[in-house]
């Protein structure tokens, strides 16, 4: 809950009485300290400390908590009270003590180490205690007693307070909120959208023609939200004059996906109809058309949920956080200056590199590439994930398989010992499909899994059968900020076939079966074998704002298909004085071999990071040997920084003395964004444009906004039009005191209101801001109705 100003002066919250019992029982009563304390609530000045609160950017064990309101001591420390750390994620049964032995400081405490836990009850509640508290030891646990249970580090001139905290003093159950708090929002129709058009112009110099090219893309996600049911749909249209394989006009206007989904928290699960993707636990994920009912484990609190991918990075402002895999935005949150640590990434793929991009405030953006590799089949103690698929399988491409229906289904449970167990099967009319796996977390040495699946068609073919033996390893060590993954398959006893190469080997025999009749047409059908694929990552930190990667990948074949190599290695680095992106790729195939490798060098004019202009060199080197070159140049103006731009020069060692110039601007409107682009050169001219944003309408209005997320809030503020919203960068609200705030965290409490730093102190802080609990896909509506403070 968000302090008023009155409240965050004293130091408390609403609950104030509450938490002044809690101190006082956590911290030793030192001359009267309780008494004193009381009267600093009444006062609202603490011996020893400022007498004005300061506005503080919290952030823990890497979590972005929000802004508290602190005081700072006489030595410079700002004064956390035990309501603030419970705030924050501390356990309440953590033990408190004083943060330092000057008189007057007795209410500001830390957190200390717990005492050793002593285990009694019968032999099921001890083991499974037991095993709750080793699922709760961190990788350090080997560390020295004398290693603070707590670091703090106050940047005064920012504002910033980063704490490390040591896993023994935060609340297991953050995140678990109550079912009672879940919000499903409104019923409400959405649009997002997002439009291009561009045209070249081509010169020939040797007919002294010019022709021109136009071409026009759209992409509308319409949804609809109806209670707690969710519908989803998304439609793409182009217009480029391509033609397809028979000779005639591409079909302009493309339907993608279309579903609706639910949640059910008390099974904690989510149920899908429609279009969508089955599970990718023991099997490859597929695209289908059917029904899908799976456990979430979103809706676990944050010490269940599954083993996920630590994504660091570094931002030099407030800064937004996007990360998609496989081109789909799957993340979005907003940091504090400095270095960031995100654990509750969860990829909506197994496997497939993580790009991770920063856009600062200035609208300059910082790109790293993640590998990421599924961690080995894992899930907690007592904690069971399912998946149950129906349907009939939908390619992307292409049209749709005869007799493509399946059934899949899968699930996991986790025993004590830290060993978890799953299993599946997968069947259609013409093709079985078994698995089974152990995965084991070894703490300080990683984890594993083993999992083994076997294959069989149902059908008079050679090789009906086939086997997969899977192997994964995943280890990160915290200290060194090092990550090591393996993921190794081999393949035996016959053919081993996925259910869509089944269908693919399906749709091959009915050509070629037409052609020259089913006796022959076997013979004619061309299979994949593999024989076995390793896969390696490695992740290395370097510093506070750098890291090294490096991926390898080894596949062999039983048939005639050649052996296939690759590795790819990249160094990022980002620093006040310069940027750094190194990559360079390699890959191998009998007697091929392409190399790449690409250098981007960025410097801030004036040789700070406080200017928003940027120079850029840049220097690519293809798989052909052809090296480009370019000079770029980056900047904003406007308020809020809305206004980007970049000026480009390309050079290429294919045509010497030739370049081609370019220039781009974007704008950032609270409604949209758009953007217009040119480029010249000696043969070609190209002009493009763009507008993206979105929609949101229902029974009391309408209101415009940026590209939405899954799950959105509607801030209305009457009689406040044109007012910065916090956390959402270069937004205000419109002439109606609306604004669209995107990208809510679902099941976790979101706070959304209006930027207390540009009100100031005429409005009570606590009316600026309200706390939402939304579920999946929800879209809320939350009245901000800023009150006057009150006098002191």
């Amino acid at each position: 809950m968000r302090r008023s100003f009155a409240h965050a002066v004293h130091g408390v919250s609403l609950l104030a009485p509450f938490w002044v019992f809690a101190a006082a029982a956590a911290v030793p009563d030192q001359n009267g300290a309780a008494a004193d304390a009381e009267d600093a609530i009444e006062t609202g000045v603490f011996p020893g400390m400022t007498v004005a609160p300061v506005r503080v950017g919290v952030t823990i064990n890497g979590h972005w908590k929000g802004n508290s309101w602190l005081r700072i001591r006489d030595d410079g420390r700002p004064c956390a009270l035990v309501s603030q750390w419970l705030e924050w994620g501390v356990a309440v049964t953590a033990p408190f003590v004083p943060d330092s032995d000057v008189a007057g400081h007795e209410r500001c405490v830390v957190p200390d180490r717990p005492a050793p836990r002593i285990v009694a009850g019968t032999g099921a509640d001890i083991a499974h205690r037991a095993s709750e508290e080793a699922e709760r030891d961190d990788e350090d646990d080997d560390d020295d007693d004398d290693e603070p249970v707590v670091r703090v580090r106050f940047d005064a001139q920012h504002h910033q307070l980063k704490i490390t905290a040591d896993d023994a003093v935060m609340s297991r159950a953050r995140g678990d909120v109550p079912f009672s708090r879940h919000d499903n929002g409104i019923n409400a129709v959405r649009l997002d959208y997002q439009v291009s058009a561009l045209q070249t112009t081509l010169s020939d110099d040797w007919e002294a023609s010019r022709r021109r090219q136009t071409a026009v893309y759209a992409t509308l996600s319409p949804g609809v939200n109806i209670g707690a049911w969710r519908a989803r749909s998304t439609v793409q249209y182009t217009r480029d004059g391509s033609v397809g394989l028979d000779g005639r006009p591409e079909p302009r206007w493309r339907h993608d996906t279309s579903y609706v989904t639910r949640d059910i928290g008390r099974l904690r699960s989510r149920v899908t109809l429609g279009q969508t993707y089955t599970d990718a636990l023991l099997f490859d994920s597929l695209p289908f058309t059917g029904a899908k009912m799976a456990s979430e484990d979103s809706l676990l609190p944050d010490y269940l949920e599954a083993f996920t991918p630590v994504v660091r990075g570094y931002a030099k402002g407030n800064a937004q956080v996007l990360i998609r895999q496989n081109g789909v935005l799957f993340y979005h949150t907003t940091v504090a200056p400095g270095l960031f640590v995100l654990y509750d990434v969860r990829p909506p793929a197994s496997s497939g590199d993580i790009r991770v991009t920063v856009q600062e405030a200035d609208g300059s953006e910082h790109v790293s590439t993640v590998p990421y590799t599924a961690m080995p089949l894992l899930t907690h103690s007592r904690t069971m994930k399912y998946a149950v698929n129906a349907g009939r399988y939908r390619p992307l491409l292409g049209k749709d398989y005869p007799d493509a229906g399946f059934v899949q289904a899968t699930a996991g449970y986790g025993l004590p010992g830290k060993v978890s167990l799953f299993g599946g099967l997968l069947a259609s009319r013409d093709y079985r499909a078994h698995a089974a796996g152990v995965g084991w977390d070894l703490d300080i040495a990683g984890a594993v899994s083993l999992d083994v699946t076997t294959s069989q068609v149902v059908k008079d073919i050679v090789e009906n059968r086939g086997r997969q033996w899977r192997m994964r390893y995943a280890k990160s060590f915290a200290r060194s900020g090092t990550g090591i993954s393996v993921d190794y398959r081999r393949y035996d006893r016959g053919h081993y076939r996925t259910l869509e190469s089944n269908f693919a080997r399906d749709a091959q025999f009915d050509f070629w079966a037409d052609l020259v009749g089913p006796d022959e047409a076997d013979d004619w059908v061309k299979e994949i074998k593999p024989r076995d694929q390793l896969r390696l990552e490695f992740k290395q930190n370097v510093g506070d704002t750098g890291s090294l990667y490096a991926t390898l990948g080894h596949q062999r074949y039983a048939d005639d298909t050649p052996t296939r190599s690759s590795a790819q290695v990249g160094l990022t680095w980002y620093g006040e004085r310069f940027d750094l992106d190194v990559q360079a790729n390699h890959t191998r195939s009998r007697v091929l071999k392409q190399t790449s490798a690409q250098l981007t060098l960025s410097v801030p004019f004036g040789g700070g990071s406080g200017t928003t202009q940027r120079y850029a060199f840049s220097a690519e080197r293809d798989e052909e040997g052809k090296t480009t070159w370019d000079h770029r140049v980056t900047g904003s103006a406007l308020a809020d920084y809305r206004l980007n731009y970049t000026l480009s020069q390309q050079r290429d060692s294919t045509a010497p003395g030739q370049h081609t110039d370019s220039a781009r601007v974007s704008y950032q409107a609270d409604a949209a964004r758009w953007s217009l682009g040119y480029s010249h050169s000696a043969e070609r001219q190209r002009a493009d444009a763009s507008l993206e944003g979105s929609i949101v309408a229902w029974s009391r209005g309408v209101v415009l906004g940026q590209p939405l997320g899954d799950t959105v809030g509607i801030i209305e503020a009457p009689g406040f039009r044109h007012s910065a919203v916090d956390g959402q960068l270069a937004t205000r609200t419109d002439a109606r005191g609306r604004a669209i705030v995107s990208y809510l965290t679902p099941y976790r409490v979101n706070r959304l209101g209006l930027d207390s730093l540009e009100m100031g102190d005429t409005y009570d802080f606590d009316s600026l801001y309200r706390e939402v609990v939304p579920t999946y896909g929800a879209i809320l509506i939350v009245p901000i109705k800023p009150e006057p403070m009150p006098a002191l």
